[in-house]
This record gives C-alpha cells, structure tokens and sequence, in this order.
C-alpha cells in the first residue's frame, strides 16, 4: 500500500511539469520487488532526481507492506 499526500505528484521539475501519478505508478511497478522501506526510498528518490531536489511543497510518503 502506498500513502501520500499531493505534495508528491504536484512536484514540479525544472520545465515546470508535474511528477503525476503515471510516474508515481510507474515508479512503483518497475521496483515492485522491493521491500516497502526499500520501495519508500527509490520513490522518494525518482521524486528528488525530478525536482532537482527543490520541493516547492510538503510531501508525504508511506510504503506498507501488506501480507
């Protein structure tokens, strides 16, 4: 299960252009076989590598492993 707040999709990048749920969905299912700490980190990654590491909002991400 993965949680999080607008601040994660609304990321914007240099050109101006939100990170969205398709990178955020996309994110997730290429590293699907992670473990959710594991999982938390690489999509918090792509958002950093996106915004250049310049959030210009909160953001909020949980990764819960469900079995």
């Amino acid at each position: 299960v993965i949680l999080f707040t607008d601040g994660v999709t609304e990321a914007r990048d240099g050109n101006d252009e939100e990170f969205g749920e398709e990178r955020l969905i996309a994110a997730a299912v290429a590293n699907r076989a992670c473990s959710a700490p594991a999982l938390e980190a690489r999509l918090s990654e792509c958002v950093a590598s996106f915004t250049s590491g310049s959030l210009q909002d909160d953001a909020t991400l949980i990764v819960v492993a469900v079995d």
